[in-house]
């Protein structure tokens, strides 16, 4: 049930990531919008943390790689594509310091349980 979840909430990101937008005006340093990426980035790495340690017992595994992918991928389409987004490379490091704040909640979270 937890794999599912994962992939609903990842093919939701990037629907969202991708989808066409009326016209925006260019896009200066919104603290809001990099707030929302850490989150949406923390969430969607913590699901596929916890898939991979249930998959295999290993904290660290292939989901976090495809998870950066999409946070990269995600931000360069928005550039490429003609869906009236921007490319931003404060997005790409919003997305990256949610991802390595998930892996830091884990790590802690994994060696707090099994240090007892």
């Amino acid at each position: 049930m937890l794999k599912k979840s994962a992939i609903l909430f990842t093919l939701f990101v990037i629907v969202v990531s991708l989808i066409p937008l009326p016209e925006l005006p260019e896009k200066i340093f919104n603290l809001n919008d990099k707030l929302m990426h850490v989150l949406v980035y923390v969430i969607m790495s913590g699901l596929w943390i916890k898939v991979g340690f249930d998959e295999k017992s290993l904290l660290f595994n292939k989901y976090i790689y495809m998870v950066i992918g999409i946070g990269f991928f995600s931000e360069i389409l928005q550039g490429i594509l003609p869906v009236n987004r921007h490319f931003e490379i404060f997005d790409m490091i919003a997305n990256l310091t949610g991802i390595v704040m998930s892996l830091l909640l884990g790590y802690g979270l994994y060696y707090k349980n099994n240090s007892n």
